[in-house]
């Protein structure tokens, strides 16, 4: 029997993985093919933490298949090039790969499946990256609907995990190229700051659920208390099922009753994946613009030097420089501390949200092109279902609500570990301001009002009353 080919793409693990199980039905040996796509890898918005991560999961991933006896195929070229002739040179008829749902990704896949096709073979796409599969529904317009399809598809109960594939053995495998290398990129060879691959993944889930899952619901919130998953990037690249999480996640709740609280909330964020990659499919518009029509002509008076301070993390607003500095440190940061570095930098910088996203994808380790566009859009107010644009974060009340004590302003600004906790998020109203602490960029109170007018100028009806939270 022939033997069919996976195209690994975001879905860098063998445990729990349906398009491989479906590649090997019928007793098929599968050869797992991963291929270097220069316009993903050397494109504007990919950075080096997200490189290094995914060179490490692929070598994991090829550490895996040699612990089966084969072994990861790497080919270096335009996958409408390498998928069909690894096709060809294999007699594979049948090629699997889990669906992506950006722009690129969808034509690339339109692309590979009509020269299959060409030459009698077939492209099949699972959609196992997310719980419900935005190709097959229709699109929702409201994150609450999304939520209720979520957790009515949890209720019918998640795919169980497949038995282990059959990989065809090395001798029998076809040419790869090198393993590439972080030189070939450009990048030193320092350790990644988040360990990637498929062990590394599941050990991060077994912690989270064993540790952080019974505080999640109160502690989720605090970006000094450390107390989110940290399984982003690895749900990212797919070097664990998001299954395998919520599964985990569940079993948890059954057991310890006390954590079923900390779990629904955390099943809510999953959610947004969701809802962020189906607006991506349905509305694809959604990559470069605004989703609103309306707010597309919005003027943008903010200028390239306050961007620089804003990446560097030197605003003046302790909140906002330590979300800033945790991603230059760690190239991630707590998601309540992404809203508030994105409201800083579009409602009182008043620069595009466009500048913000590009930033955000090139630092953090789990950049996603639907999550972090959904993410800015939500907060600008552009999106669908978005925040209005009325609500404009306040960094000084968002630091004592979140952060009161500032233990993490503390952590990352240690301009400012001495000052009393009443002034650790006002340090301009300290007897003694910390001579290295820069003075705040501009005054919120003002640069508020001046982001309505901006809005107001482009919506209708004027909306003459803002919330502040």
């Amino acid at each position: 029997m022939e033997p069919a080919i996976h195209w690994f793409r975001r879905d860098l693990r063998l445990a729990d993985h349906h398009a491989v199980a479906k590649a090997s039905a019928g007793g098929r040996a599968v050869i797992g093919l991963f291929v270097l796509d220069p316009t993903i890898l050397h494109g504007p918005d990919v950075g080096a933490s997200r490189l290094r991560y995914l060179l490490e999961a692929l070598a994991s991933l090829d550490e895996g298949l040699r612990g089966r006896g084969s072994a990861l195929v790497i080919r270096r070229g335009a996958p409408r090039e390498v998928v069909p002739k690894v096709a060809a040179e294999t007699g594979a008829r049948l090629v699997t790969a889990v669906r992506d749902f950006g722009p690129y990704a969808r034509t690339r896949d339109e692309t590979v499946a009509r020269l299959l096709s060409r030459a009698g073979r077939s492209l099949w796409l699972s959609a196992e990256q997310l719980v419900l599969d935005p190709t097959g529904l229709p699109p929702v317009r409201t994150f609450s609907a999304c939520r209720k399809r979520f957790h009515s598809a949890l209720a019918e109960g998640l795919a169980p995990a497949p038995t282990s594939a059959h990989f065809l053995s090395v001798p029998a495998l076809p040419r790869s190229d090198p393993s590439p290398s972080p030189a070939e990129f450009g990048l030193p060879p320092t350790h990644q700051v988040v360990e990637a691959g498929e062990g590394a993944a599941a050990n991060r889930l077994r912690t989270f659920v064993d540790r952080g899952l019974g505080g999640y619901a109160a502690d989720r919130e605090d970006p000094g208390a450390d107390a989110t998953s940290r399984l982003s990037a690895d749900l990212h690249f797919g070097t664990i099922s998001v299954r395998t999480a919520i599964r985990a996640a569940l079993k948890a709740a059954r057991e310890s009753p006390h954590v079923s609280t900390g779990v629904s909330r955390w099943l809510d964020q999953l959610a947004w994946r969701d809802f962020f990659a189906a607006t991506l499919w349905h509305f694809p518009e959604v990559a470069t613009q605004e989703y609103k029509p309306e707010l597309r002509n919005l003027r943008w008076p903010g200028t390239m030097e306050a961007l620089q301070v804003w990446k560097q993390g030197m605003t003046g607003y302790p909140l906002v420089d330590a979300a800033m500095r945790q991603l230059q440190a760690e190239h991630f940061m707590h998601n309540r501390c992404r809203m508030i570095a994105a409201s800083f930098l579009v409602k009182d910088l008043h620069l595009d949200w466009r500048h913000g996203e590009r930033h955000f994808m090139r630092e953090l380790v789990d950049g996603d092109l639907a999550n972090n566009n959904g993410g800015w859009q939500w907060v600008a107010g552009t999106g669908l279902d978005a925040q209005p644009y009325f609500r404009i974060l306040n960094p000084v009340l968002q630091g004592e609500t979140h952060d009161p004590s500032g233990t993490y302003v503390r952590r990352w600004v240690p301009e400012l570990r001495q000052l009393p906790d009443r002034y650790i998020h006002r340090p301009w109203e300290a007897p003694t301001a910390p001579a290295a602490y820069p003075r705040r960029i501009v005054d919120h109170v003002r640069e508020r009002l001046v982001a309505l007018e901006l809005y107001r100028a482009c919506t209708r009806p004027s909306i003459s009353k803002s919330i502040e939270r």
